[in-house]
């Protein structure tokens, strides 16, 4: 997820240069990853780099984490404070 408004990231390699995207090019999406893998502008296929990359370790697959249902008590997904 990221905000609307969140469109430059860092050039690796290059201090205090980034890469600006265009309006209308990257839109909102309404959907959770379902794994810790980078997709879209976050794979690492993706030129000129990835925007963020894989998810860090123990993160990702959000959509197995969410349960939108009160009556169900929640789970322990093991991280700890």
């Amino acid at each position: 997820m990221r905000y609307y408004f969140a469109t430059a990231y860092a050039v690796k390699g290059k201090k205090d240069a980034y890469y600006v995207m265009r309006p209308g090019v990257k839109m909102p999406e309404c959907i959770l990853c379902t794994s810790p893998k980078g997709t879209g502008g976050n794979a690492a296929s993706h030129p000129p780099q990835p925007r963020f990359g894989d998810a860090a370790g123990g993160r990702g697959n959000c959509f197995s984490q969410i349960c939108p249902n009160d009556a169900i008590p929640p789970r322990s997904i093991g991280i700890k404070k």
